[in-house]
């Protein structure tokens, strides 16, 4: 009888979710006001969003009277939800037509959420539904691949000798390709009614209990080299790594270089080794006041001394002109134009203009609005840095408070803290110029603290409501980062946590409209879809369904054109430095699928690299899946599991050349090794650059350039220093900028000094090669 008032329920809630999804697709394809801003729109928008202000919340009042008989309980809880009532109110101010159009979307998305939350009935329908899926899902799989395969055979019989050119080239009409989607339908229809009607055939199987434990990849095998006693341990140890040290630093420094793969699995050998060695001083240095004394004085001193030399760092790459134009110029001048001009124009690079628009048309950074009143404190490439540093080091507070959780002391959390300082990836973030991505990662980890904290709370609403915040609040750092929140919410599906799965999922796909879909193509943009090509529609057709058409009715040529060595290197080295804990379970997978879609499925190299800003996504990822995995150990097996992440984040960074605070003397595998064949003439050796005076002469010049004036440049590696400006470009130029600077050292295109007096500029300034010409009016 309850299921049955349960569906009655469900059904009348669905009908009208299905009206308002209804409606909302209508006023964003239709020619309405609010979306198209027709000639005579104010008849047509008004109307619409008086019922849009009505409708949502008078939807969600019914669901609340159906699923609450008495009038008590039903006013008690609709006074609970009157907040609700508030961003349909924005939906009556009048803006631009992408900012109508997103709080218009925003709305809705918060208003499902809200649904799903105060809905009892739709819980336990998400719920029923999981709980199928996860039970069912080995046979969807199996049914799926069948169809995959019987589609390519029909394919085979249909085409006969145009198969070949359609599996390796991908090379078929596109009328033919759109047929595919309802033949792929049918088969699978037909498979699934096939299994429908014979399932009473197939004998049953009793279901397996999932053991919880340690991970598998653990064996026993381990217990006994952990047995023997420490006098053998510890020498053995000692001797091997300095015969590893020896043999790198003295016979073959460049080993990094040449042999990538061997160098990760030497970083994974002795940080086991380490943990054999030293199990018994490692469980004993976790216990007592001593070892909590030392690891907060280690901590508190490492965390000013990483950041400060790896900033020094940074900064002295900037000063001796290494960064090209991208990426800290483009993130340079964008915030600048928002600090100073309120929108963040983008009028930087060559004379062809590509780079003279609104910045939205190339990406989305909402949170650069949060930001900008801090970096007008600093309006310099170098406040940019000191601000990015900022937030890529404030997230080791999360993540301590995120171990804390599961280690039941504050010792561990607190050398949990070095690996965040340790890890490769973060430091090489922070080397490697500006990118809006990192500051994303503190957010997502406090999102992550609130979702782990939910579990023990008292208060489990307030905790899903930080969860909630702060995953918006990553979400609006740039137009992809929603894309995490969808991995999160599938993944917590699978887990059966419904209300966390249901904000992250809805504010995921939100937010990701809303910025990808919506703002991006208001500005005239569909995306940077292009960096994921071959797509299975070659004209010109960027899309994710794009994408995942050729996964699916092509898979040859999709796994063929995207394997590559490079992508498994990738993820060894992020991997290693967490001792492969991200590989704890199978699960993780749905938590990878933001992460593998920015690096693995591109086939643009800088993707898959270490140093831009693709592989935030995996990061963060990557450091929860750990955080899980660790929870599966005993007390003691966590400890020894964070020793070894130590110890293997601390030889990674070694191998991979980046140097630590004063450690850097350590780094003997060569300039920057193995990431010198990865990212090419951006990285230099700190024992091999110019002296810092190299470039007095021209660094002072630069500072003299007025500000706010539009600039023209000889060489694009003066650009990030002069990138503080409406608008700076490479020479020449077609509209001829108010100033303009030359070092012909670094080559590029030098105008005569005739040719730039005849142009109407004056000489304002030489130093040595440098010169700075403006014209008459600039003060």
């Amino acid at each position: 009888m309850e299921n049955r008032e349960s569906l009655k329920i469900t059904a009348r809630v669905l009908c009208g979710i299905g009206g308002g999804l209804t409606l909302l697709y209508r006023a964003i394809r239709s020619d309405s006001a609010l979306l198209l801003q027709l000639p005579d729109g104010r008849d047509v928008a008004d109307p619409l969003r008086a019922w849009l202000f009505l409708l949502f919340p008078a939807l969600l009042a019914g669901v609340l009277w159906l699923e609450r008989a008495t009038r008590e309980n039903y006013l008690r809880t609709v006074s609970r939800v009157l907040f609700a009532f508030v961003p349909f109110v924005l939906l009556w101010i009048r803006g631009p037509l992408w900012m109508e159009r997103s709080v218009f979307v925003l709305s809705s998305v918060f208003f499902l959420i809200l649904l799903v939350l105060q809905s009892s009935a739709l819980q336990r329908v998400a719920e029923d539904l999981v709980r199928l899926l996860s039970q069912k899902a080995k046979g969807i799989l199996i049914l799926f691949l069948t169809a995959m395969a019987l589609f390519q055979l029909v394919l085979f019989l249909r085409l006969g000798e145009d198969y070949s050119a359609f599996i390796l080239q991908n090379d078929l009409p596109n009328v033919r390709k759109g047929r595919m989607p309802g033949r792929f339908a049918l088969i699978l229809i037909l498979l699934a009614a096939g299994y429908f009607l014979c399932r009473r055939f197939i004998p049953a199987r009793d279901p397996q209990p999932q053991k919880e434990g340690t991970p598998h990849f653990f064996r026993p095998q381990w217990k006994s080299l952990l047995r023997l006693p420490s006098g053998i341990r510890i020498p053995v140890f000692l001797i091997a790594v300095i015969s590893f040290l020896f043999y790198l630093y003295f016979v073959d420094p460049f080993l990094g270089f040449r042999q990538r793969f061997s160098t990760q699995i030497w970083i994974l050998l002795i940080a086991g080794a380490g943990i054999l060695a030293f199990k018994d001083e490692l469980l004993k240095f976790y216990e007592g006041s001593l070892s909590t004394a030392m690891a907060v004085l280690l901590l508190a001193l490492l965390c000013g001394a990483i950041p400060y030399f790896i900033v020094t760092e940074a900064v002295g790459r900037l000063d001796l002109f290494l960064p090209q134009e991208l990426d800290i110029g483009i993130q340079n001048q964008v915030m600048w134009t928002l600090a100073f001009q309120g929108t963040p124009q983008l009028a930087m690079g060559s004379q062809d203009g590509v780079y003279n628009t609104h910045y939205f048309r190339d990406h989305v950074p909402l949170f650069y609005f949060l930001l900008a009143p801090l970096y007008r404190l600093e309006p310099s490439p170098q406040g940019l840095i000191y601000l990015q540093s900022f937030f890529l080091y404030l997230g080791i507070i999360p993540w301590i408070l995120l171990v804390r959780q599961i280690a039941g002391s504050w010792n561990l959390a607190f050398f949990a803290g070095l690996i965040y300082l340790f890890y490769p990836a973060l430091q090489i973030l922070q080397l490697f110029d500006v990118h809006e991505a990192v500051f994303s990662i503190p957010l997502f980890l406090t999102a992550l603290v609130f979702l782990e904290a939910r579990r023990t709370s008292p208060r489990p609403r307030a905790m899903e409501a930080g969860f909630a915040l702060f995953l918006f609040l990553a979400g609006l750092v740039r137009e992809e980062m929603g894309l995490f929140a969808v991995s999160l919410g599938l993944f917590l599906f699978a887990r059966r946590e419904i209300r966390p799965a249901t904000i992250a999922l809805i504010l995921g796909i939100g937010q990701f409209v809303v910025m990808s879909i919506i703002i991006q193509r208001s500005f005239g943009s569909g995306g940077h879809y292009e960096r994921y090509v071959p797509l299975f529609f070659k004209e010109g057709d960027y899309s994710i369904f794009s994408i995942l058409q050729l996964l699916v009715f092509n898979p040859v040529y999709f796994f063929t054109h995207w394997w590559d060595p490079a992508k498994l290197l990738f993820l060894l080295k992020l991997s290693t430095p967490l001792l492969f804990l991200v590989f704890g379970d199978r699960k993780y997978i749905f938590l990878y699928l933001a992460g593998f879609a920015s690096t693995i499925l591109a086939t643009s190299a800088p993707n898959w690299t270490q140093g831009y800003q693709y592989s935030v996504l995996l990061v963060v990822a990557f450091f929860y899946a750990s955080f899980l995995t660790l929870r599966r150990f005993s007390d003691a097996g966590r400890r020894l599991a964070v020793s070894g992440m130590l110890i293997a984040s601390f030889f990674s960074m070694i191998a991979t050349g980046v140097f630590l605070a004063p450690l850097y003397r350590l780094s003997f595998l060569g300039p920057y090794a193995p990431l010198k064949g990865e990212v090419v003439d951006r990285w230099i050796h700190l024992s091999r650059r110019p002296p810092p005076d190299t470039f007095v002469a021209l660094r002072s010049l630069l500072r003299a350039v007025p500000r706010r004036v539009s600039i023209g440049v000889n060489e694009p590696r003066l650009l990030p220093l002069l990138s503080g400006r409406p608008a700076a470009h490479t020479l020449p130029t077609h509209k001829l900028p108010e100033c303009v600077v030359q070092y012909p050292p670094f080559g590029g295109h030098v105008m005569d000094e005739d040719a730039l007096r005849r142009a109407g500029y004056r000489l304002r300034l030489r130093q040595e090669e440098a010169t700075l010409h403006c014209q008459a009016h600039v003060p």
